[in-house]
């Protein structure tokens, strides 16, 4: 890379840091030092020009006799340069405020990720899956049906993976029982390893169960959503908003439904816990502490992204 080019980029990277960078975002750590310091060197200097009008002029003592200045004299240019020193000193007062309050920015690493679907993915592995099912656009093992139907699961699963929604998908293999290979997880990774594992041929012919009872698989899936306390979810997004004060909720389409007021305006997360899962947990930065509020209904459990 070229030095103009390195210039350039870090140019451009100190700029947008100085664009992001507000008032309201610095945090610091001698405030009250600092403050102490600026009123001191005020409550001096009123002292001293108190004292100085107090003494007042005494003739001989404070006043000197100096020769006339002619008026035809042209009156110097620069003279008004002489107070550039008391000016810059002034200016300066408030910039050495800022700096003995040893200002900062926190570090905030910002992720932006949107809210998907709850999908358990249910796979026949039973002997009617052995029929051929071929497919021109899937890489399977070969072209038995339940290859090709792992093969379109690893694709939806990739699909979903290079989107921007995060969805929460699990796993669920059945012929005459179900069973779950993966609980609901966000770890797309995993999901598909298990895929891979279980459309090995080799792990196909070892599977037990020969018959297909489709009804197990629905209740298997229905108990995991259970489980997970997704049957009674609402699918709400609850954002909490820095420097306002309120934990917003909004509809699964975006739409805002309502605020929840707490009384620190630094707030910066939140998540449901207790034992019912109704209690929604708050924490406030400015404050050091964490609030709970009743919910009316049981929130999801945190997943690791």
């Amino acid at each position: 890379m070229k030095a103009s080019e390195i210039f350039s980029t870090l140019t451009r990277a100190i700029g947008g840091e100085w664009r992001a960078l507000t008032v309201h975002n610095l945090q610091f750590t001698h405030r009250s030092e600092s403050w102490l310091l600026l009123i001191a060197f005020a409550a001096f200097s009123i002292v001293l020009l108190a004292g100085r009008f107090a003494a007042g002029r005494r003739p001989g003592k404070n006043q000197i006799m100096v020769p006339a200045v002619l008026g035809s004299m042209p009156r110097s240019a620069v003279t008004p340069l002489v107070h550039i020193p008391l000016l810059l000193f002034l200016t300066g007062l408030p910039f050495l405020g800022l700096a003995l309050a040893d200002p900062h920015t926190p570090l905030v690493r910002r992720e932006a990720t949107y809210p998907g679907r709850r999908i358990c993915l249910t796979i026949d592995a039973s002997n009617s899956m052995t029929s051929p099912f071929q497919t021109n656009s899937l890489a399977t093992a070969n072209n038995g049906a339940f290859f090709t139907t792992v093969a379109a699961a690893e694709r939806f699963v990739q699909m979903r993976k290079e989107g921007q929604y995060r969805d929460l998908l699990a796993l669920v293999e059945f012929g005459a029982n179900a069973y779950v290979v993966t609980p609901f997880t966000t770890d797309y990774d995993n999901l598909l390893v298990s895929l891979s594992l279980i459309g090995d041929p080799r792990e196909f012919s070892l599977f037990p169960d020969q018959q297909t009872l489709i009804g197990a698989a629905i209740d298997q899936s229905v108990q995991l959503f259970r489980t997970f306390k997704f049957l009674d979810a609402a699918g709400n997004l609850l954002i909490c908003a820095h420097n306002s004060g309120v934990v917003s909720v909004h509809a699964p389409d975006g739409k805002p439904l309502s605020q929840i007021a707490v009384e620190d305006r630094r707030l910066t997360n939140c998540c449901f816990g207790d034992v019912d899962f109704q209690t929604l947990y708050i924490t406030e930065s400015g404050l050091g502490r964490v609030v709970t509020v009743r919910w009316e209904r049981p929130g999801l459990r945190l997943h690791d992204h």
